[in-house]
């Protein structure tokens, strides 16, 4: 039930199909392992992808220290309509995805469970194990770099910042 979902959240975190795959069943081995120390009342997505954005923060450490690991980054599906429309949709998408790339951990994150997992502010704080306000600073930060990040330079054809 929650595998495909945790897949596509590890896939935007780490840019790697392979790694992506490895916690997705990870988190749900996991999970299954650790069933009777749910806490009842709590979210069971939220607990969910709280153990899968650990096991994300784990990889996306082990790979700042191995150059090495690490994937392309993800492409989405490409949009309907004309070509020059999917074509600009992609190169918007790209650009995204990039700059997501280029995010700390615990940046990318808010951002991808807020905007693409569509989870509330007390979701993200519950898997993230910090208070609301830590996620608000936390978007509102990620956000701004976002936006220097994306903003078109004078000097960057490709319309990516050094930000």
């Amino acid at each position: 039930r929650y595998y495909q979902r945790l897949y596509r959240f590890a896939y935007r975190m780490l840019h790697d199909q392979e790694a992506a795959e490895d916690v997705a069943q990870e988190a749900l081995l996991r999970a299954y392992r650790s069933a009777g120390r749910f806490r009842a009342g709590a979210r069971f997505s939220s607990w969910l992808f709280a153990i899968a954005a650990n096991l994300c923060r784990t990889e996306l450490q082990r790979c700042s220290r191995h150059p090495e690991c690490g994937g392309e980054i993800p492409e989405e599906q490409e949009a309907p309509g004309s070509v020059e429309a999917a074509a600009l949709q992609h190169l918007e998408d790209a650009a995204i995805r990039k700059a997501l790339g280029i995010l700390s951990a615990d940046h990318r994150l808010v951002v991808v469970l807020f905007y693409f997992e569509q989870m509330s502010q007390p979701e993200i704080a519950q898997v993230c194990g910090c208070a609301v306000g830590t996620v608000k600073s936390r978007l509102h930060y990620a956000l701004a770099r976002l936006r220097r990040l994306l903003e078109p330079a004078e000097d960057d054809p490709r319309g990516l910042s050094r930000g």
